[in-house]
C-alpha cells in the first residue's frame, strides 16, 4: 500500500508508533513495547479508515467521517472538518500537507491538518481498495499522483492545486495501488489485472512493463524507488522484483497469499501479509523480495496490520479483533515478541513514523 512513505533523519525510525482499535487511539513512543491510550472518536470507528504519521513522529492523521488530527505525537487528538466517508491518509514528511479522498473528490490541508479544503474533484472515484493505495505523494508534498477508476493516471506538480491527465487506465478490473519515490521523480502504478506502468520523469510519462491478466494483488517499492515488488493471486502463484526502476523484472513463484506489503526505506526488508477471518499469515523477506518466510506461524491468523521501519529493524504486527496480542521485532525479524495492550481490543491500522 502507497499509505505513509516518509522519512526523517533526526528521529530514530520507528520510535514512535500509532494505532487505532476499539478502545480508541493507542500510542507509543518506546518502538511498539508499550502503549496508552489517547482518546476514542465515534468518526474514527469501523475499519474504513486509514493513518499517517510525519516522520519526526510529531503530527498525526486519522481519515474517516472527519478529520482527526493531531500535533503533539498523539497525546491530544482534534476532530475537524467533517469530510464524508473519506479513504486514505497521506502526508508529508514534515507533516504540512495531508489529503485524502472521498470519492472523485480531493481533500486536503497545507497548514498541519488546521483547515481542510476540497481541493479537486476528479471525473472518476479513485480506484485503490478503499481508496487506500490510489493515491501517492513525494516526501515533500510537492508531487503526487492518483490513480482513477476506468479513467487515467493524473499527476500534480504543485502541492495538488492543479493535475494533468496521464496514462489510461481503462481496462482493468480491480483496485490499484500507486507508488511515489521520495523526491517525486519515480512513480510506479499496479492495476489488477491490467499490470504495472512506471514513469522516471514525475511522471510525465509512463510505460507498461509487467504483464497483464496476472490479478496482482500487493505492490511496494524504496524510497529511491529502485526496487519494487508485486505479488499476484495465488491462483498465479507469481510474485515479481525489480531493481532497476521498473524497467526489468524478475519472476518468482510465490503461491502464497498477499494482500498488503510493507517496505523498508531501502527496498532489503519486506513485511506480506493477507487479511482472512481466522487464515491470515505474515511473511518476511530480507533480500529485497526474491526469497521469503511464513513468520509467526499459528499466532497470526488474525493479522489485520503491519508496520515496518525505514530500516526494517523494527517492525509491528497487529491482530484483529477481540485479541490483546502483538508482535514486535527489533532485530530485523530475526526474532519476534509477543507483548499485550493490556485488552481485548480490536485494532485495525497501525503507523509508525519513517
Amino acid at each position: 500500500m502507497l499509505r505513509r512513505r516518509t522519512y526523517s533523519k533526526e528521529v530514530d525510525s520507528g520510535k514512535y508508533q500509532v494505532c487505532y482499535a476499539d478502545s480508541g487511539f493507542l500510542v507509543s513512543s518506546d518502538y511498539g513495547r508499550t502503549w496508552k491510550e489517547a482518546g476514542k472518536y465515534s468518526y474514527c470507528m469501523g475499519e474504513d479508515y486509514d493513518l499517517a504519521m510525519s516522520a519526526d513522529g510529531r503530527y498525526r492523521f486519522c481519515s474517516a467521517n472527519a478529520a482527526v488530527t493531531s500535533s503533539d505525537y498523539g497525546n491530544t487528538w482534534q476532530e475537524g472538518s467533517t469530510l464524508g466517508t473519506a479513504k486514505g491518509a497521506f502526508m508529508s514528511s514534515d507533516g504540512r500537507y495531508m489529503a485524502t479522498s472521498v470519492g472523485a473528490v480531493l481533500y486536503m490541508s497545507s497548514d498541519y491538518g488546521r483547515t481542510w479544503d476540497k481541493a479537486y474533484t476528479f471525473p472518476t472515484s479513485l480506484a485503490g481498495s478503499n481508496n487506500r493505495d490510489a493515491l501517492g505523494m513525494s516526501a515533500d508534498g510537492r508531487y503526487m499522483a492518483v490513480v482513477l477508476y476506468q479513467d487515467h493516471i493524473h499527476v500534480s506538480s504543485d502541492y495538488g492545486k492543479t493535475w494533468k491527465k496521464t496514462a489510461d487506465t481503462s481496462g482493468y478490473r480491480s483496485s490499484a495501488s500507486i507508488k511515489i519515490s521520495r523526491d517525486g521523480r519515480y512513480m510506479a502504478a499496479c492495476m489488477g489485472q491490467r499490470g504495472v506502468c512506471v514513469s522516471a520523469d514525475y511522471g510525465a510519462t509512463w510505460k507498461w512493463t509487467v504483464a497483464s491478466n496476472m490479478d496482482w494483488t500487493a505492490f511496494a517499492m524504496s524510497a529511491d524507488g529502485r526496487y519494487l515488488v508485486a505479488k499476484s493471486s495465488p491462483g498465479h502463484g507469481l510474485l515479481t522484483t525489480s531493481s532497476d526502476y521498473g524497467n526489468t523484472w524478475r519472476e518468482i513463484s510465490a503461491t502464497w497469499k498477499c494482500s498488503n506489503m510493507e517496505m523498508s526505506g531501502d527496498g532489503r526488508y519486506l513485511l506480506g501479509y493477507f487479511v482472512q477471518n481466522y487464515s491470515g499469515g505474515v511473511f518476511l523477506s530480507s533480500d529485497y523480495g526474491n526469497t521469503w518466510k511464513e513468520i509467526l506461524v499459528g499466532k497470526a491468523k488474525e493479522v489485520k496490520d503491519c508496520a515496518i521501519s525505514r530500516d526494517g529493524r523494527y517492525m509491528t504486527v497487529v491482530l484483529g479483533r477481540y485479541n490483546e496480542f502483538y508482535y514486535i521485532t527489533t532485530d530485523y525479524g530475526v526474532t519476534w515478541e509477543e507483548l499485550s495492550f493490556g485488552t481485548r481490543t480490536g485494532t485495525y491500522r497501525i503507523t509508525m513514523n519513517r
